[in-house]
């Protein structure tokens, strides 16, 4: 099996959601796979941009504990090549797919500096009107799942890149909400009121005027730790629709409307507070 065939095997694992730990033949077939993409790593080396986007896919997505040296091999071996990748999707997808796989692998400090500096390139030929959005989303994603010291300017500079972004958008609102988390848990928070406010307006380009729970979670949980941000009577509304909805359906989404409600001086109906307590003790809605 060759690396394309190899690649497109993984892809395909990986696109069915395989867990090849709990597979019967999965630890015979992972042994190969490792054995077999060593072998064609150390012939065909790491040129071949489709190939290690599809591995990078389905290493990731096959639940698996790889090797870590061998992850830490193929990081290597991206890097040097992805600054000249012609796919964004496809290097913001690869960046995604090793935050996945982080620890499992172990870099230098000069590989850390190597990624930094293809993140920054990354960055500079983004396009959000060809919706490089994507790549974006990859980059913040592994600088905090790899701990890469990226410079905070560059950070704020991806932010103001999304912001700055044609409307609507053209990406779901559960994945900005994803990147705003990772950009503010790594030091690129707003400044200003205003600022706080037009993460809020981005969030709410991204989808329709209905938020999921989820979304809610992760958005509105982002801007709950921002103290710039001050939510209007139509978030706080959201909140208190959302914890007395259906679609509350783990412990998590109780946890953080909770929070919210508490954060925000939101005084959620007395048996509306009472199930989200019990949710968030008991892992989950009662049948």
């Amino acid at each position: 099996m060759e690396l394309r065939q190899l690649a497109n095997v993984l892809y395909s694992m990986g696109k069915l959601r395989l867990e090849l730990s709990k597979e019967q033949l999965g630890p015979h077939l992972t042994e190969h796979i490792e054995s077999r993409l060593g072998e064609l790593l150390d012939r065909k080396g790491f040129g071949n941009e489709l190939d290690l986007t599809q591995l990078w896919y389905g290493l990731a997505l096959c639940k698996f504990q790889w090797d870590s040296e061998l992850l830490t091999r193929l990081v290597a071996g991206t890097i040097g090549e992805m600054e000249a990748w012609e796919s964004m999707t496809g290097a913001g997808d690869t960046l995604a797919n090793m935050a996945q796989l982080a620890e499992s692998i172990t870099l230098t400090d000069q590989q850390k500096q190597d990624l930094v500096g293809v993140i920054g390139a990354l960055t500079d030929r983004v396009d959000l009107e060809r919706r490089d959005f994507h790549a974006l989303s990859g980059t913040v994603w592994a600088t905090r799942s790899l701990q890469l010291a990226v410079p905070k300017p560059q950070l704020r500079r991806q932010v103001n890149l999304l912001l700055a972004a044609p409307r609507p958008l053209s990406v779901r609102r559960s994945l900005v909400s994803r990147f705003l988390e990772n950009c503010s848990k790594l030091g690129a928070k707003p400044e200003t009121p205003a600022e706080a406010q037009d993460w809020f307006e981005l969030l709410k380009d991204a989808g329709p005027a209905e938020w999921k729970v989820e979304e809610i979670r992760w958005g509105l949980g982002t801007l709950a730790t921002i103290d710039k941000f001050s939510p209007s009577p139509e978030v706080k509304q959201m909140v208190l629709d959302a914890a007395a909805s259906k679609g509350v359906r783990s412990a998590a989404d109780a946890g953080v409307l909770l929070q919210l409600s508490e954060a925000w001086g939101i005084a959620l109906p007395a048996e509306v507070c009472a199930r989200l307590v019990r949710m968030r003790g008991s892992g989950g809605p009662k049948p």
